[in-house]
């Protein structure tokens, strides 16, 4: 075998695009020396074990093994650097930074690193079902255990092993005849609460009950198969069209939605379905797996369900890559800025809140907006350090005003992983803690679809930090399908109205309707009831009249750095009057800062 040589300029390119790729993977990934001392951690470690790179850099891997598994591990560690064409399989506990046993397969390739040395990398999964794992005494630590077997022995489906070489020989014709295929990839959304709340048992029968719905709402020459936990492979060999896929899949969806009666219990489960169409999006496995992939992240991000793979969804294409790169690096170098948009009373025109937004000053792409950035942030678990730095951020600006009497309360954005992240009081507590703040001068808003995705753990995080003196809102009110429950399930001091209703309100009966109803609800409550998108004078005073509490847009102010923001701030100072019925048009001075931040 031929060993090709890389020139230098080549070979720095290669590591560096190797580099980008492993930062970036939302997958956990160690690279070890051949004894265990782990010299990389891909960022999902913290997300999955709660380790920083500081934790287990330097350290052995063996040394978070649980003892029983440790021999295990170190015969692959051992062998890989010995077969780098080989993959060694070994399934083991980890412990978790709080103590807790979690379950992982873990695959292990040796590769020659710098100066000639062999390294590891381990490529991490974790399992769905947390119970120790026992290798039979004839398989070696080195095989690959899981797929030897054709079927999963749980549901009786075709397991990855199987539907890997079926959509090889699918794709082959396929990509020769341009006969169109589909794969889907669909796991199910809160199966893990489940199964954590009421134990293996009811988490094994409910996934033999979906494999049962999924194949029944298929055709018979499709093709359904169990790829490790809750997630499933769907094959649709023949398809007329692109609408036609989406129609098997609304049917999928549709037979998930009457509740599974487990033990008598109702169960509700839902999933995340991610479609790719060959040859459209790919003409060989690998490509249609990744693009599925992709497709049902961004199913599981929207909460629609589903989601067909499209290019823009791709987080590994290079100017992606760059610039997830480069956002780490704004994080660690503290690169990005605050910027505060007032919230203001309509009584007494005082601000009582301020809303954080964070803007990034890019050196070449100029001022990025958060929907430029923050998604990405949430595709490659950056979104975990992003967010202590704007609370972190948030907190010091807070207390710095308090010095000067300023007593409004800054509001920070929780994203839907946020409220999966159940540090997060923790967290928070520590931040308050070395900054100095007070819980009182801190307050998060939710969106209802970010409550959606885990409603269960989110209450239990919001709860905690309403527990402490944070206070809570629910942002862009209105747009869920759940907005009642919510209230009655949450401890909400606030909710903001969605500006889609409010920019609406002087001109459609029935977003007049919507808004006036909601205020009339929310007061009932006790609630704080804001109102986003105040964008003129007409809608000020309707909403003023309406009796509604505060109001935020750019009719008040568009998001400006905190030096701007002072003017705002300062005791006494009114943004408008209300008088009985009537709102005053607002103050001389607040007009002139009203102009001189419009430009902002």
């Amino acid at each position: 075998m031929s060993v090709r040589v890389l020139p230098g300029r080549a070979k720095r390119a290669q590591t560096k695009h190797f580099q980008l790729f492993l930062d970036n993977t939302a997958g956990l990934i160690f690279i070890t020396a051949a004894d265990g001392t782990v010299c990389y951690e891909s960022p999902a470690c913290e997300r999955v074990l709660g380790y920083t790179p500081e934790d287990m850099i330097g350290d052995s891997l063996l040394s978070f093994v649980h003892p029983d598994d440790t021999a295990a591990l170190q015969s692959i560690l051992t062998e890989a650097p010995e077969q780098p064409c080989k993959n060694g399989f070994v399934r083991c506990r980890l412990r978790h930074h709080n103590g807790e046993w979690c379950v992982f397969g873990i695959t292990a390739t040796g590769f020659s690193a710098e100066a000639g040395t062999m390294s590891v990398i381990l490529r991490c999964h974790e399992a769905a079902e947390q119970q120790p794992y026992t290798q039979s005494a004839g398989q070696s630590a080195g095989t690959i255990g899981p797929d030897q077997e054709e079927y999963d022995t749980l549901l009786h489906l075709p397991n990855r092993s199987l539907f890997v070489e079926m959509l090889q020989q699918a794709v082959l014709p396929s990509g020769q005849k341009g006969l169109p295929l589909a794969l889907l990839l669909m796991d199910l959304d809160q199966f893990r609460e489940i199964n954590g709340t009421f134990g293996h048992r009811w988490g094994d029968t409910l996934l033999r009950r979906v494999g049962s719905r999924v194949r029944q709402a298929l055709r018979k020459s499709d093709c359904i198969v169990r790829l490790g936990g809750d997630e499933f492979g769907v094959l649709l060999p023949t398809v007329g069209s692109r609408e036609g896929v989406i129609r098997i899949v609304r049917r999928i969806l549709n037979a998930l939605e009457e509740p599974f009666l487990i033990e008598g219990h109702p169960v509700r489960v839902g999933s995340s379905i991610g479609i790719a169409l060959s040859p459209e999006h790919g003409a060989d496995v690998d490509a249609l797996l990744r693009c599925a992939d992709i497709a049902m992240y961004q199913a599981k991000h929207t909460g629609l369900g589903f989601a067909v793979y499209a290019d823009e969804y791709d987080l590994y294409s290079p100017d992606r890559l760059t610039l997830a790169t480069e956002l780490r690096r704004a994080i660690d170098l503290h690169q990005l800025t605050l910027y505060f948009q007032p919230k203001i009373h309509m009584i007494d025109g005082q601000v009582r809140e301020v809303e954080a937004l964070t803007r990034w000053e890019h050196p070449e792409r100029g001022l990025l907006s958060p929907d430029q950035f923050i998604p990405l942030a949430e595709q490659t678990g950056l979104i975990h350090p992003f967010s202590r730095w704007v609370l972190r951020s948030a907190l010091r600006q807070s207390k710095v005003w308090h010095r000067k009497g300023f007593t409004s309360r800054i509001a920070v954005n929780l994203s839907m992983h946020n409220l999966q992240d159940e540090r997060l009081p923790h967290i928070i507590k520590k931040l308050l803690k070395t900054s100095g703040g007070n819980p009182n001068w801190l307050g998060v808003e939710v969106t209802e679809s970010a409550l959606a995705a885990d409603p269960i753990r989110a209450v239990d995080i919001l709860s905690h930090l309403h527990d402490i003196g944070v206070w809570i809102a629910i942002d862009d009110f209105g747009t869920g399908y759940s907005s009642f429950a919510a209230l009655k399930r949450l401890p909400v001091d606030e909710i903001k109205i969605d500006k889609s209703f409010v920019m609406g309100l002087t001109s459609d009966i029935q977003d007049a309707a919507i808004v006036r109803a909601t205020i009339d609800l929310g007061q009932s409550l006790g609630l704080t009831v804001t109102a986003e998108g105040v964008e003129n004078q007409e809608t000020w005073d309707y909403l003023a009249e309406l009796g509604c509490d505060l109001a935020q847009g750019y009719y008040c102010s568009r998001p400006v750095p905190a030096a701007d923001i002072i003017p705002w701030l300062q005791p006494g100072q009114q943004i408008g009057r209300h008088t009985g019925r009537q709102t005053v048009v607002p103050l001389q001075q607040a007009r002139t800062v009203r102009r001189r931040t419009a430009v902002g």
